[in-house]
């Protein structure tokens, strides 16, 4: 009886392991920059994505993003966290940057910031932007 309740134990105690592990996460950290000077309302957001642009004359598939609030000025540091599972070898990587108030497109990069693809860097990327009029 005893060898059967150690067995059983010893049957759930990967599961238990498994469960406490979390998946690595992998970082794309830089800032966005602007040249001129910018100013933001209270309100005013930026988002980050990090993006699958592998397909051409489709939309991008989107594997992670970050949403910046409490604007000061420029530059705007940024730190998308994504599961480095969901990326693929072979594939297009880049980072898309817009910065709303209330809903209303204020800036937007107008370049492909291409990281992770074919060993580009995923650290102290520069993603500038310009202003939407």
């Amino acid at each position: 009886m005893i060898a059967r309740l150690v067995f059983t134990a010893l049957l759930f105690v990967p599961l238990f392991v498994l469960a406490d592990e979390k998946p690595k996460k992998e970082k794309v950290t830089g800032t966005i920059v602007f040249q001129g000077e910018g100013k933001f309302e209270a309100d005013t957001i930026a988002t980050v994505k990090l993006s699958d642009v592998s397909l051409q004359d489709a939309p991008s598939v989107t594997i992670a993003e970050q949403k910046i609030k409490d604007l000061k000025k420029f530059p705007i540091a940024f730190e998308v966290e994504f599961d480095p599972a969901k990326i693929q070898a072979g594939h297009d990587y880049a980072i898309q940057v817009r910065i709303e108030t209330k809903g209303k497109l204020n800036y937007i990069n107008d370049t492909r910031i291409t990281v992770i693809s074919n060993g580009t860097s995923t650290k102290d990327v520069k993603a500038p932007v310009i202003a939407v009029k």
